[in-house]
């Protein structure tokens, strides 16, 4: 999939400057972007158009945008928490796993420590909630082991002095 990431919010934002910039679109509606299921082509996102311009070159503009936009952006789906003081940003990625689309859970560490800075979940899933949910529980474990391994070290080595 060569698609550009973008959050559903900066897509909405593009369809509603295009609306407002096309003078056959004075008087159209835009509707939603919403998060779906993928399609075959990996597409993760439908938009809910109602014209009501009364200019069929509206229609024909918004339908021709709409399919170009659906081959070029796929939504993004992240969330960023702390865990133990650790911050971390989690992601979704879109991936063809056998003849569909999967997410697949991925996790970067924020904050600075020793051990691994990135990972990603070793399933995939059909919901990209599921997958930044299982990215977070290993994060945490991640984060848990390597903060128990620094203070096993600092003990280790006692009082500075």
């Amino acid at each position: 999939m060569d698609r550009t990431r973008i959050t559903r919010d900066k897509l909405q934002e593009m369809f509603d400057t295009l609306v407002q910039q096309a003078p056959e679109c004075r008087n159209a509606y835009i509707g939603k972007v919403t998060l779906v299921a993928p399609d075959a082509t990996g597409c993760n996102w439908t938009i809910s158009t109602t014209s009501d311009a009364r200019d069929p070159r509206c229609d024909e503009m918004l339908a021709k945008v709409t399919e170009v936009w659906r081959k070029t952006y796929v939504i993004r789906v992240a969330s960023q928490f702390a865990h133990n003081g650790v911050e971390t940003y989690l992601e979704a990625l879109l991936l063809p796993e056998d003849a569909a689309w999967r997410y697949v859970g991925s996790w970067t560490l924020l904050t600075r420590m020793q051990g691994p800075r990135m990972g990603c979940t070793l399933e995939s899933f059909d919901d990209p909630q599921d997958a930044i949910g299982a990215a977070g529980r290993t994060v945490r474990d991640v984060i848990d082991v390597a903060l128990a391994e620094e203070a096993s070290k600092i003990a280790e080595q006692g009082p500075p002095g």
